[in-house]
């Protein structure tokens, strides 16, 4: 599959990420962290062999089982051909986060490997292959637009037409739709959202909803019906494995991935449909895995809801700029399924930042 990282690439990538998180845990002091980093340094401390790149990759091994590893590396979507996605886990605070993949940028330049790597919550590094991030699904869906509703047995609400207006709610995964994981905790689902009543309104008027995810396609599935009725997965599309898969649900809730969707995902494909999309994410950082699927969909249509506006985010972010984590993107679906109620049906309302 195209979106995939070749086999020959992945060693590289463990191998760097790996020595990376342990440069880390054997310079940093634990009484400069708390909670998992904390623990995480005085473990390796005590016993380094437990960070070998083989026990690294074992600990990621167990999707069930990964969040309860704060250091890890995940091989996602493995065979002979390659992987989806690496995600490496184990290097903590902001400044030794931006050093560290600068380093990791370099190491794949100079072997000349076309792998993307980019921050993903607070302490993880997602790879991809060159070019794969959250806004190939976007364009892939400016590309194929009816086609997607048709594979997806779309079927309008009350108040939404989808075919029509080509309106799309895409939102990030952890700190946006739900929480976070946290170790020694269950996965946080829809169940448990701030967000749920809201994107089952959403849901429920007609609009299609698009998780556009980092975290492993099955977690993200997972998540995701763990919360939400079995008669809205019509309209539904979950992105995974940082944009390297693309998929919809058929009548029993299973995914079927979208058809075209690698072969076409990384072509200059042409943008034949204008979509009607806003895009919610919590991560305002340009070396972030939010910031593809911002810059896709344009700030005037991108929703930051990161707890704090960092200083070195992007001037263009703050207008709309929600906070509040979950809880924004709760108040943003609310608005946006107000909207649509008020509006007249068949036109598009997405089109400008919605109040917040």
């Amino acid at each position: 599959m195209r979106t995939y990282i070749p086999q020959a690439d992945i060693p590289i990538i463990i191998h760097s990420s790996g020595e990376e998180i342990r440069q880390f845990l054997s310079l940093a002091s634990p009484d400069d962290f708390r909670g998992e980093a904390k623990s995480a340094i005085k473990l390796y401390r005590k016993d380094p062999y437990l960070f070998s790149d083989k026990h690294l990759v074992e600990y990621g091994n167990n999707i069930e089982q990964a969040i309860n590893n704060p250091m890890r590396i995940e091989v996602r979507h493995a065979s002979q051909a390659g992987a989806a996605q690496v995600v490496a886990k184990g290097v903590w605070g902001a400044t030794t986060r931006q050093e560290v993949i600068k380093r990791l940028r370099e190491e794949l330049t100079k072997v000349d490997k076309r792998i993307e790597v980019r921050l993903a919550g607070s302490s993880s590094f997602e790879f991809n292959v060159k070019g794969v991030n959250k806004a190939c699904s976007i364009r892939f869906l400016r590309h194929t637009w009816p086609d997607v509703l048709a594979q997806m047995n779309y079927t309008p609400g009350p108040f939404i037409d989808s075919r029509k207006t080509h309106t799309i709610i895409s939102a990030d995964g952890d700190g946006t739709i739900y929480d976070g994981p946290k170790a020694g905790q269950a996965l946080p689902t829809m169940a448990q959202s701030q967000a749920r009543s809201a994107l089952i309104g959403w849901l429920e008027a007609g609009g299609v909803f698009m998780l556009n995810s980092g975290n492993e396609l099955g977690r993200n599935v997972f998540r995701l019906k763990d919360g939400l009725p079995a008669h809205l997965f019509g309209r539904i599309l979950v992105s995974g494995n940082g944009g390297a898969d693309l998929v919809c649900f058929d009548a029993q809730q299973n995914p079927v991935w979208i058809k075209g969707f690698s072969e076409l995902a990384l072509s200059n494909v042409i943008a034949k449909y204008t979509l009607d999309i806003v895009y919610i994410g919590d991560d305002g950082s340009e070396d972030g895995n939010d910031w593809a699927a911002f810059e896709e969909v344009g700030f005037d249509r991108s929703v930051l809801v990161a707890k704090d506006f960092k200083r070195s985010y992007d001037a263009r972010l703050r207008t709309g700029y929600a906070g509040h984590l979950v809880r924004g993107t709760k108040t943003y679906l609310e608005i946006a399924t107000i909207k649509a109620k008020n509006n007249h049906r068949g036109k598009p309302f997405l089109s400008a930042w919605a109040v917040i």
